[in-house]
């Protein structure tokens, strides 16, 4: 049997089943919902327990985002300079730390980018979905790794421009003998 409650949050009326569970998340605020004609608990949703802290999961996504980047930023310069100490390339540190801030600039800003366009919509009563542990946990992950791929990225990168100039020097040579 379907009833219609009200969210006392944001006015939106929902239609729920009155046995199921005693409380819900509304949809578009995320605020809690209480069904008084529920006839027995059932287990709440993951994000039930937190739907009234909505700022406060978006303050735990910044700062799993934040780590996420930093993570990107001390994997890509780790790798960098390991390779580089690794192959004894003389070169500057402070190229490799400039080319791992351009980047980390760059993956911060989309990063960010999408967590204030979240923010926005959970202060404008948008739809939006909060993020689970896990999922904060695989993001920090995610961007790591995405670290040392970019770290290799940059090494086969630079290794082709290398090679390209060397073949391009030497042909200019030949083609003088």
């Amino acid at each position: 049997m379907n009833t219609n409650v009200e969210c006392p949050r944001c006015g939106q009326w929902l239609a729920v089943d009155a046995a199921g569970p005693k409380r819900i998340a509304c949809p578009r605020c995320l605020g809690e919902v209480i069904i008084h004609d529920a006839p027995q608990p059932v287990v709440p949703l993951d994000y039930a327990t937190t739907a009234g802290d909505v700022n406060g999961e978006l303050r735990r996504d910044l700062s799993a985002a934040i780590w996420g980047i930093a993570a990107f930023a001390g994997l890509a310069l780790i790798a960098l300079l390991g390779f580089k100490y690794q192959a004894q390339i003389h070169l500057r540190d402070a190229y490799i730390v400039g080319w791992v801030a351009f980047a980390t600039g760059l993956i911060a800003l989309g990063v960010l980018m999408s967590h204030f366009q979240r923010r926005q919509a959970a202060a404008t009563g948008l739809p939006f979905q909060l993020r689970t542990r896990g999922e904060r946990a695989a993001s920090i992950l995610v961007l790591g790794v995405a670290g040392v791929a970019f770290a290799l990225v940059s090494i086969v990168a630079a290794a082709i421009a290398v090679f390209v100039l060397l073949i391009l020097t030497c042909g200019g040579a030949l083609k003088g003998i």
